[in-house]
């Protein structure tokens, strides 16, 4: 969800994208060097003691010390406004394959980073889904490809990440709900909603020092 060109993408300018909003509560932005930029086109930076000090709502009020908390954090770009047109059901679908191998291989990168550090759970999202123009189907179904492996029996997984336990927490309800129609039985669809506030959903796939990673 990350910008591959600036440090934090539009954090200084006021944007309050996934990224800004992290960026903002959290210790992140600082860790995130020039020099670490362009991202390569498969290849993230992974910045590990990350402290969350804000809580996540719209004023980003300060977290008691108690309450504070770390995080590791993989920073990443998914691509950016790609061609894109509507199958017989009418959702959307990339237009070229060379795009659908470039996310695999971009989800790829990131599960290889977080299996490199030993991570045992994860939380994405609906990574590049919103203003990079991404089709949700697709990456739904990219995700579910790398970390369950192809439907069919006789495709080898090649990888496996069964000793990791992963969460996508999308705050768009019919995002989400495409997500888990996709990953199918596989995953635990729940609603988080805080009256409201704070909402989203989180969909379980369970068994499945910074620098730049390339």
């Amino acid at each position: 969800m990350a910008s591959p060109l600036r440090p934090g993408g539009g954090v200084l300018t006021g944007a309050t994208s996934q990224e800004e909003w992290l960026c903002s509560r959290t210790t992140l932005y600082p860790s995130l060097r020039e020099e670490f930029y362009r991202l390569p086109e498969v290849g993230a930076i992974y910045t590990p003691d990350v402290l969350v000090c804000k809580m996540w709502d719209s004023e980003a009020s300060d977290l008691k010390p108690a309450d504070q908390f770390f995080i590791d954090v993989i920073t990443a770009a998914m691509l950016r406004l790609p061609d894109v047109e509507r199958n017989q059901d009418g959702e959307a679908m990339y237009s070229e394959q060379k795009d659908r191998d470039t996310v695999l291989r971009k989800m790829r990168c990131v599960m290889r980073i977080l299996k490199s550090q030993r991570v045992n759970r994860v939380v994405l999202g609906a990574w590049g889904c919103g203003a990079y123009g991404n089709p949700v189907e697709e990456i739904a179904t990219a995700w579910r490809r790398v970390l369950l492996g192809p439907k069919s029996k006789k495709v080898d997984r090649g990888e496996v990440y069964d000793d990791l336990e992963v969460v996508f927490a999308i705050k768009d309800e019919a995002m989400a709900k495409k997500f888990a129609r996709i990953f199918g039985p596989e995953a635990v669809f729940s609603d988080d909603d805080d009256n409201g506030e704070n909402g989203g959903e989180t969909i379980e796939v369970a068994d499945a020092t910074t620098k730049p990673y390339s």
